[in-house]
């Protein structure tokens, strides 16, 4: 009668064992090479999606900044009764446009519920923008009162939804003072 098969050592048993063993580094194998890009391609979409935030944050307080200088330059002219060519009302009131908002737009949903937001941001200097250019364009002479009025609303409308945006956005030293400018809109208007 043969003696049963025993190991004694290491080696002896790889040579028993050799498919388990050629099985189990295949598996690890596989998990490495389906795992390791999978980790490094989330890891780049996590860092994209910051760097989005973190650019849209810096444009919309720019804009914030600069729609706060545009209300104060239209409330002032208003409220003095003085009269501006239209010229003049039209470079005042010019918003820039946008840069990053545009470059980013069709990966916004990235951003969750803040990516609603910052669509519903743009939308109303969008509108802002409109409004002032048809008082711009009307401002030779003709009455300014219900044209005033719509930009006094959509002021109005953009002063809450920023307030409310301002608070999403990550934090930075100069919120303070711009949100007391964008709540200066309010207090000038109501």
């Amino acid at each position: 009668m043969q003696t049963p098969w025993h190991y004694t050592t290491l080696i002896d048993a790889l040579d028993h064992w050799q498919s388990f063993a050629a099985g189990l580094l295949a598996l690890v194998a596989a998990v490495i090479v389906l795992g390791v890009p999978e980790f490094f391609a989330r890891r780049k979409k996590r860092l994209e999606t910051d760097a989005i935030r973190a650019s849209l944050t810096v444009e919309m307080r720019a804009f914030l900044l600069v729609l706060t200088d545009i209300h104060r330059v239209v409330r002032a002219s208003l409220t003095q009764g003085q009269i501006m060519s239209s010229a003049a009302l039209f470079f005042a009131t010019e918003l820039p446009k946008p840069t990053v908002y545009p470059a980013v737009a069709d990966r916004l949903a990235r951003l969750g519920p803040l990516g609603g937001d910052v669509t519903a941001f743009f939308a109303d200097l969008d509108r802002i923008g409109a409004a002032l250019r048809v008082v711009a364009d009307r401002s030779r002479g003709v009455s300014l009162v219900g044209d005033t009025t719509l930009v006094a609303e959509r002021f109005q409308r953009a002063r809450q939804s920023s307030l409310a945006l301002l608070s999403k956005l990550p934090p930075d030293d100069g919120d303070a003072d711009l949100r007391e400018k964008i709540e200066a809109i309010g207090q000038r208007t109501e």
